[in-house]
């Protein structure tokens, strides 16, 4: 964390792309290089407002708490475009929720790529808001070995029923399926799946599904 919170805000304002990697702990635990402090350097590093030019971070983050994770995707400047996160499937990534928040009160008109990996099926409210929120300038959206449930899904249709996904070339769901029939007014997985079939936007040029297990 001493490192980050000396490094992050000393980002050159020309930055494009920031890439890094919070691994786990010596112990095989979630207990990586980056404390509080160290997220909110980079958060405000963001909050200044000069880095006009940065458009793309890939995060490898294997540990965040949530209060950090808050802070830093509160904060993420709208000049991004593209934003590949892969995370432990069993961390405590409540953050979509707040990713989700800064989507809807902050317009991304130039965000066009989101790569999403390894989130585990324990976190269906933060994914249902993010899939809710997804701009209409997105192009690529790819969701790998990520585990979604009824909620995001119908979130996805609905994003796709109003057309809200227009600009959309590229879609990845290498996703489980759940369930094989309706439970309790709900729709099964296959059909929210034909739903989604049916409201592909004509923009889409490229189309990939895998079921992990």
């Amino acid at each position: 964390g001493t490192c980050a919170s000396v490094l992050f805000p000393r980002l050159s304002a020309t930055l494009q792309s920031l890439s890094f990697t919070v691994p786990m702990s010596a112990q095989g635990v979630p207990g990586g290089s980056l404390d509080p402090e160290g997220w909110t350097a980079l958060a405000e590093r963001f909050r200044r407002g000069d880095m006009t030019r940065f458009s793309e971070m890939e995060a490898d983050v294997w540990s965040i708490d949530p209060e950090s994770a808050s802070i830093l995707f509160s904060a993420l400047p709208t000049s991004l475009k593209k934003l590949r996160i892969d995370c432990d499937p069993f961390m405590s990534v409540q953050y979509w929720s707040a990713f989700a928040e800064r989507f809807k009160t902050r317009g991304f008109d130039r965000f066009r790529e989101l790569v999403i990996k390894g989130v585990s099926r324990r976190f269906e409210v933060g994914m249902a808001d993010l899939m809710q929120e997804l701009p209409g300038s997105l192009e690529k959206l790819h969701l790998l070995d990520t585990s979604l449930q009824t909620k995001s899904w119908q979130n996805l249709v609905k994003k796709l029923e109003g057309g809200g996904l227009g600009r959309l070339r590229s879609l990845w769901l290498d996703c489980p399926f759940f369930g094989v029939g309706s439970t309790n007014n709900r729709p099964s997985t296959e059909e929210i799946a034909k739903a989604i079939f049916s409201l592909l936007p004509a923009s889409l040029e490229s189309l990939h599904l895998s079921q992990t297990q």
